[in-house]
């Protein structure tokens, strides 16, 4: 008769997966980020990258806007009337109670 030794570190279990990435952060820290130490940029240069970063932006078109608009308002007005109707019945049930 032979007896099999399982060695219970030789399988990937999550456990040891996380202590060895935890080990390995212990060991190993990460370096820090390298300073920067470029020079500033000039107004000009800023406000030429900022137009250039706005060219990328996907701009919506009138009527997303004027869906977008509608379905902010809707939703403004149901949750007014909401904390209205709430607050309504609330003050009624506290009055009922005081008087």
């Amino acid at each position: 008769m032979s007896v099999d030794v399982v060695d219970p570190l030789a399988r990937d279990t999550p456990v040891i997966v996380i202590v060895r990435a935890l080990l390995s952060t212990a060991i190993c820290p990460k370096q820090p980020a390298p300073s920067h130490t470029s020079e500033r940029t000039s107004p000009g240069q800023f406000f030429m990258e900022v137009r250039g970063e706005l060219r990328k932006v996907a701009w919506p078109t009138r009527p997303e806007v004027i869906n977008s608009t509608i379905i902010v308002l809707i939703a403004v007005v149901v949750m007014t009337a909401l904390i209205f109707g709430a607050d309504y019945v609330f003050a009624k049930g506290v009055l009922f109670l005081y008087d």
